[in-house]
């Protein structure tokens, strides 16, 4: 489940048959994070670290820093892409199921001018890559 607000929010949901360790370390390993969100990644998973994420081919990064890291349950970040003159914050919320986790993505606090339905198109593809990671080892 994707959405978009009017007050320049981004939501995405997805149910993964995954454990809760296995969604957290998506978003706290490098090798990890290269699988499924970018090319290069170099980051300090610890509140108050740094992660820098790049894409190669569309010559743009983010630099982001953690600021929430509840194992197994919650991630926070802030974010700033290339070209972009204030930070935004993803958080990402973590629920254990039975044989599943559902994960909800949120991207708040964009700027007046930035492209909201582009993070969105992203996100979707990117946590479409996270659940194939996950599921299959693709």
């Amino acid at each position: 489940m994707v959405s978009a607000t009017a007050t320049q929010t981004v939501t995405i949901s997805r149910q993964i048959d995954s454990s809760s360790k296995e969604v957290y370390a998506a978003f706290t390993d490098r090798d990890l994070l290269q699988n499924w969100l970018c090319n290069t990644a170099h980051l300090r998973a610890a509140e108050g670290g740094h992660l820098l994420l790049q894409w190669g081919q569309e010559n743009t990064h983010a630099f982001c820093q953690y600021t929430t890291l509840q194992e197994n349950k919650k991630i926070a970040f802030n974010w700033r892409a290339k070209g972009e003159d204030q930070d935004s914050l993803v958080s990402v919320d973590i629920e254990p199921g039975d044989n599943s986790v559902t994960m909800t993505l949120t991207h708040t606090d964009f700027s007046d001018d930035a492209d909201v339905d582009t993070y969105h198109k992203q996100w979707d593809t990117r946590l479409n890559n996270l659940v194939s990671m996950l599921e299959t080892g693709a």
